[in-house]
């Protein structure tokens, strides 16, 4: 299952990001963390942007709600989103269908 934790008013989680894949998707959950894909290549924030867009539209918040507290140059990453249930991030663990960048 997905691990989460509630920090003030922030649910953070970790997630583990491939780049460059065909389309950004939401894969699911492997040993407590979410694997997502970003088509976005690793320069310049631009996979660390995707990756917060894709949790924004997936969650229904604004992008501005989600952050990346940890690990912005890494493969792994902590992800804050402020004002919402943790309830609600578990559900990102099922499948999700691709999109387009």
């Amino acid at each position: 299952m997905l691990e989460t934790s509630l920090k003030g008013e922030s649910c953070t989680f970790v997630v583990s990001v491939k780049t460059s894949a065909k389309n950004s998707r939401i894969v699911g959950e492997e040993n407590g963390v979410l694997r997502v894909e970003v088509a976005a290549p690793p320069v310049e924030g631009k996979a660390n942007d995707a990756v917060v867009k894709l949790i924004a539209k997936a969650l229904s918040v604004a992008p501005t709600r989600v952050s990346i507290v940890a690990g912005p140059k890494s493969k792994k990453k902590r992800i804050a989103v402020s004002g919402i249930d943790p309830k609600d991030v578990l559900g990102l663990a099922g499948p999700v269908t691709p999109t387009r960048p």
